[in-house]
């Protein structure tokens, strides 16, 4: 009786030690969220969406990142505020079991709070127009900014500030920066910054005239970007999408050169802002199973993160609020080559690549040489299928006969792409055979993704939540910002 009992306050001793010393190890210094600080008001909005980012991007960007000096795996800047998970699903109409979302329906449930059938911005399927936190935010007199590295016509900024059925109609989407205004003829933003100069200016409509006409400043480049003074601006930095992170030239900003010009300008205002930046491009790399790709917008994403953090952490009354849209591609960190099992990602080969897959094709298109300018851009070792494989692919020029004068613009740019995502598929499949990364799909999945959040009310966003909570969330800060 007496050794069990001795026995037993040993163990007992022991996890109690073993408590203490858990809770006396280093932990990364990571500020939490306390009462009392979550009784200040917020003042302003910063919501960041990473289009297509689902969890294993954020395990495989943590890995890329990972300095191999150090024994342990270092946290990213994502991984220092998670604070839970958020469902996609769109509107359920018509399936028992409901339906993988696309952007537009999941960007609505984050800008309204309500759920629509998917390709729709912001309206009902009845026609109803959905209140957006952009507008409730400038109807409060705070000022407001998108910032995409896609064009501003793109299904994520557009649930913002559009009403539109078909997330199609760039176009009539481009519009509504010019038509959305209140009854004091105020429109709806202050910065947008992005892609999409082509549906800006038209033959039918120079959108960028009549906003130079309302007070609005036009920013061409990044220089233009970073010294600017003025308080309303529009920057479109591309005809269409801003090229990829790691492929950008010395005149286009970095996602975090966009946000801290933005900050900048609409910190100005006293009542607050609301912000909303996008990494559009995660998407795009998914959609091509680009994992090369991924990591470049992935990184280009940390560092608009740590923008957003800097400032907020010097304000204190800032709400960052960052999540994913979707997942895309069902990307997997291992898989099953040649029928055997392997129980590896490598992600360091990415750090091979100073380039991304897409820009090695562009640069190959005028050279003729895809292995040439592969070479150029990776220091990746390849067998000697790879280099044949590459050495091999030509692209196809079409000449200008009575035949082709008569197919269109359109027809022509289709069949330059058809072969253009031919070379970047090839180059992707050999660096996801090196790297063994696996994908499920070439659209979207069903998956749950991450929740982030740091500043005064991060402590109502732990848990897992349904995309239309985040929407509703936004709302009510600004219904606390404006009493």
């Amino acid at each position: 009786m007496t050794n069990s009992y001795t026995n037993s306050v040993k163990f007992l001793l022991l996890i109690i030690a073993l408590l203490v010393g858990f809770t006396s190890c280093k932990t990364n210094p990571v500020k939490l969220i306390t009462e009392s600080e979550d009784s200040k008001p917020v003042k302003n909005i910063i919501l960041m969406i990473g289009d297509g980012m689902g969890p294993a991007y954020l395990k495989a960007y943590r890995q890329f990142m990972d300095n191999p000096e150090t024994p342990q795996i270092e946290q990213t800047e994502f991984d220092k505020i998670l604070t839970g998970t958020v469902a996609t699903d769109p509107l359920n109409n018509d399936d028992e079991y409901g339906r993988i979302t696309d952007s537009a329906a999941s960007a609505t449930a984050y800008a309204t709070g309500h759920k629509v059938l998917s390709r729709s911005l912001s309206i009902t399927a009845e026609g109803k127009k959905l209140k957006t936190v952009l507008e409730q935010a400038k109807s409060n007199g705070l000022s407001t900014g998108l910032i995409v590295t896609s064009l501003l016509t793109d299904a994520t900024p557009a649930a913002f500030i559009a009403h539109h059925p078909s997330r199609y109609e760039y176009s009539k989407i481009a519009d509504y920066y010019l038509d959305n205004y209140d009854e004091q003829a105020q429109l709806m933003f202050d910065v947008v910054l992005g892609g999409g100069r082509e549906y800006f200016v038209r033959e039918d409509r120079d959108l960028m005239a009549e906003l130079t006409k309302k007070g609005f400043k036009t920013i061409k480049n990044k220089t233009d970007l970073l010294t600017n003074q003025d308080s309303k601006i529009v920057g479109l930095f591309a005809q269409r999408q801003l090229n990829k992170f790691w492929d950008r030239d010395e005149k286009t900003p970095s996602l975090a050169e966009m946000t801290a010009a933005a900050i900048k300008v609409l910190s100005q205002n006293k009542k607050g802002f609301f912000l909303m930046v996008e990494a559009s491009q995660i998407d795009w790399a998914g959609h091509r199973n680009n994992i090369v790709g991924v990591m470049s917008e992935m990184q280009d994403f940390e560092l608009a993160l740590k923008v957003a953090l800097k400032f907020a952490n010097e304000d204190g009354q800032t709400q960052i609020i960052l999540t994913a849209d979707h997942e895309t591609g069902g990307l997997s960190l291992g898989t099953r080559y040649d029928n055997k099992n392997k129980y590896y990602w490598k992600g360091r080969v990415i750090k091979q690549f100073t380039k991304t897959p897409e820009e090695i094709v562009k640069r190959a298109l005028y050279s003729n040489d895809l292995l040439a300018e592969f070479k150029r851009a990776s220091s990746l070792v390849l067998n000697k299928e790879e280099e044949e494989s590459l050495k091999s692919f030509k692209f196809v020029k079409e000449v200008e006969n009575k035949t082709s004068s008569k197919i269109s613009a359109r027809e022509k740019r289709k069949n330059s792409n058809k072969q253009k995502n031919k070379a970047v598929d090839l180059i992707t499949d050999i660096v996801n055979r090196h790297t063994n990364t696996g994908w499920t799909t070439r659209s979207h999945t069903g998956v749950d993704v991450n929740l982030y959040a740091f500043g005064p009310k991060s402590n109502e966003l732990r848990g897992h939540f349904d995309n239309t909570k985040i929407g509703q969330f936004i709302f009510e800060l600004l219904d606390e910002n404006n009493h």
